[in-house]
């Protein structure tokens, strides 16, 4: 099983606010902004009466500056209305694509997405807390089927790769769908995360900190990770690269190890 770290969401470009880690541990990866898709902020719902438009404006004064957004990984199930049979799925294309099928990402292959998160509290209203930004592992994805023709899944019909129908009539589109269960045990194939120690890549006490020194084991030093080297490995810690959308993990025991007690030590969302 090869692990395929994917960065998504709002960061200093796209949204140019890190996601939040509501007080009690849930997780939501904001979406990025698109005017090229269709579905809005105003209609992904965090729970009742608290939208992810409501939310921003709660948090930073104001809401994104695109009405629209481009909701992949799509892996939340309550936060927009389903059509039946809808289970998580990624859509990727282009040297993004073309990237992943170099690597040979492929059926029971996982993705981990992460982003920028930071923590928030609750006042009244949502407010960031002055703690620093950092990389987090939001969730997650174990691929059951790559499909490049939608037409066997009506339930796909309002996913972002499959509303565009640019991306469609790309020769590169590719959707990533997940498995019922993960391979190893018993938890659904996709989902999302809430938050603990063990998901967030930066690492701790940095000086002059920097969100991208990451805290990986040591047993990864002897392994491939695609858009890195060697050099990428510091002293005490590893430096990952600001370029690239995902970058693909070798398949190794001490990798497996490693996620399974991510899994493990982590709740997922409901």
């Amino acid at each position: 099983m090869k692990v395929i770290l994917s960065r998504k969401g709002f960061d200093s470009e796209s949204g140019r606010y890190p996601s939040p880690i509501l007080p009690d541990g849930r997780m939501y990866s904001f979406p990025i902004p698109s005017s090229d898709d269709k579905i809005r902020y105003d209609r992904l719902s965090i729970e009742p009466n608290l939208t992810y438009d409501w939310l921003m404006k709660e948090l930073i004064g104001k809401g994104c500056e695109s009405k629209t957004c481009h909701l992949d990984p799509d892996i939340y199930k309550h936060i927009y209305p389903r059509k039946v049979g809808w289970k998580g799925a990624f859509g990727q294309i282009g040297t993004a694509q073309r990237h992943l099928e170099n690597q040979g990402v492929g059926i029971g292959d996982l993705f981990l997405f992460f982003g920028t998160f930071r923590r928030t509290m609750k006042n009244g209203a949502y407010r960031y807390t002055a703690e620093l930004d950092k990389h987090v592992i939001f969730g997650y994805l174990q691929v059951g089927e790559i499909v490049h023709d939608e037409s066997g899944f009506p339930w796909l019909a309002e996913h972002p790769h499959v509303l565009d129908k640019d991306r469609v009539n790309d020769a590169t589109n590719a959707i990533y769908i997940a498995r019922n269960k993960l391979s190893w045990c018993d938890k659904p194939g996709f989902g999302a995360f809430r938050f603990n120690d063990s998901l967030v890549l930066t690492k701790p006490d940095q000086q002059n900190h920097k969100k991208s020194r990451w805290q990986l084991p040591h047993e990864f030093r002897n392994l491939n990770i695609s858009y890195h080297t060697t050099n990428s490995w510091k002293e005490d810690y590893f430096q990952s690269v600001g370029r690239g959308q995902e970058f693909v993990i070798q398949e190794d025991r001490a990798l497996t190890k490693w996620v399974q007690k991510l899994f493990r030590n982590s709740e997922l969302m409901a």
